[in-house]
């Protein structure tokens, strides 16, 4: 059976025999511009070379050592053409590996830069988050490898960063990939993170990563290392010093939140937590170094730092924007941290900025430590405020007929008072489908509120002037429509720290 042929250019003067026999037409020119290792073997200075070739004649050039595929891939990269059945590698794996092979033959041959457009393509079906989710280590480690062969930083450092901070198996299971052959296996040893320069523990993490520390910052601020390294456990029974340091396994701890928790244990800044822009993993990341922080029992050594860190979120502007499971992690880092202040403004923001249900916090880490009453007494306090809110607007509108034997009421106050006021655009007009606060601050920029009779004897009407509205609004944040860090596990009726909880707000300005 003759060898499949492929011609790549019509007026090719060069045949490629690929590693399985297949015959690959191209044309010397381009091949010598795409790779400087082409343009050397078809110069002068080598026998195939200095053969006479020409598309009638074209010289023959054997390729036995590189992959078939990988080949054909970078020759008709190169040659302008689409690689074959690219549109039948469906499969992440079958993707990674056929731009695994390119990248081979691409530094081979130094073609990088003719095949990173094609590649880069290749690769942005990866985005670091489907990477870290989806793939195994082996397919992740050669993601690394593609984008150390191609000379693409960007995408090493985020392949990479998956590797380290969301994996939790040992990299020992690269160290036969092709990954640990051409990276060298020290680039997959664990990362060691010096915190003490007289450390005489290191802690293993989940992620294989080594943190040296002190023992004496760690029994001094924290019970239960304080105990983990006494005399009644096995790791303080053991000798140890700064050049025969005690070994502690923490397969159970998030890697970063102890990375977190020891830099502030041992006076060290803590590096891109409060990033502009990135609220949803600064804010993931501090409660996971609150739970950290709650589990190991040194919440008092690291309150100064956790404070400065949610000092940023106690304003009202950086919170308005966040989706309800960001806000209740919030008020969940502030309640395993024992800071009732910002627990009291975290909650009260649940209450006044959300207008949907909250079983949306069904799942969530808030109600899973909270508690499910939680969710029925973060909807008593929005009920409450709603209602009296209502109640204090409607009782400004009332009048009495002068005709009418008996007075009346404005029974048509939610359809006449509160168009445009409480309306949501396109849908109904009620104060519940608006958040209290959005509806606080509409009644604030009222200058007046007309509301006619329901009666047809004259066209009486009642007035409520602006400077009502605004004691209305100062009158309703008047109460502490929030959560007591104290009694949240107790029915709201039994809380008797009401006044405590408005000073908290007040100070904040209002929350």
């Amino acid at each position: 059976m003759l060898p499949e042929k492929i011609i790549l250019s019509d007026s090719g003067d060069v045949v490629l025999v690929l590693q399985d026999e297949r015959e690959l037409t191209v044309s010397s020119h381009i091949p010598s511009r795409a790779s400087t290792t082409f343009e050397a073997l078809l110069g002068p200075h080598f026998s195939e070379g200095q053969q006479p070739r020409s598309s009638q004649q074209p010289l023959t050039v054997p390729l036995p050592d590189d992959d078939a595929e990988a080949m054909l891939d970078l020759c008709s990269i190169i040659h302008f053409k689409s690689p074959r059945d690219a549109q039948n590698s469906d499969g992440d794996r079958d993707i990674i590996l056929r731009t695994f092979g390119l990248a081979v033959v691409a530094d081979k041959y130094d073609a990088i830069s003719a095949v990173q457009p094609s590649a880069i393509c290749s690769l942005s079906r990866f985005s670091p988050a489907t990477a870290t989710i989806k793939l195994p280590i082996s397919d992740l480690g050669n993601l690394v490898l593609i984008a150390f062969l191609l000379r693409l930083p960007r995408h090493f450092t985020a392949y990479t960063s998956c590797i380290v901070r969301d994996r939790v198996e040992s990299y020992a299971t690269l160290l036969d990939a092709p990954t640990a052959e051409r990276l060298g296996a020290a680039a997959l040893a664990p990362t060691k993170i010096v915190l003490s320069g007289a450390g005489d523990v290191i802690l293993i993490l989940q992620d294989q990563t080594e943190i040296v520390v002190s023992s004496c910052f760690l029994t001094h601020a924290s019970t239960t290392f304080s105990a983990l390294l006494g005399d009644q456990f096995a790791e303080g029974q053991q000798p140890r010093s700064i050049q025969n340091p005690t070994r502690i396994s923490l397969p159970e701890d998030d890697p970063q939140s102890m990375i977190d928790l020891c830099s502030i244990l041992h006076l060290k800044p803590l590096r891109a937590i409060n990033s502009p822009g990135e609220n949803r993993k600064s804010i993931v990341r501090i409660l996971a170094l609150a739970i950290t922080t709650d589990k190991y029992d040194c919440i008092v050594a690291v309150e100064l730092s956790v404070t400065a860190l949610l000092s940023r979120y106690m304003l009202a502007d950086e919170t308005d924007n966040l989706d309800i499971a960001l806000m209740s992690a919030l008020a969940l880092a502030a309640y395993y941290l024992r800071l009732p202040c910002h627990f009291t403004i975290f909650s009260s923001r649940l209450v006044r900025n959300y207008n949907g249900p909250y079983s949306k916090l069904l799942g969530e880490p808030f109600t899973e430590r909270v508690g499910l009453a939680t969710i029925f007494h973060l909807e008593q306090q929005r009920s409450t405020a709603r209602n009296r809110c209502m109640s204090l607007l409607e009782g400004m509108g009332r009048t009495v007929c002068f005709f009418c034997t008996r007075g009346t009421r404005l029974l048509d106050f939610h359809w006449t008072a509160t168009q445009g006021l409480f309306a949501r655009e396109g849908g109904f007009h009620s104060i519940y489908v608006n958040s209290l606060k959005t509806t606080l601050e509409r009644i604030a920029s009222c200058d007046i509120i007309r509301c006619n009779l329901e009666c047809n004897h004259a066209p009486n009407s009642a007035s409520i002037g602006g400077e009502q509205l605004k004691r209305l609004v100062t009158d309703v944040k008047g109460f502490a429509y929030v959560l007591c860090s104290d009694c949240v596990d107790c029915t709201l009726d039994k809380c008797t720290h009401q006044d405590v909880l408005l000073r908290h707000i007040r100070e904040n300005g209002g929350a």
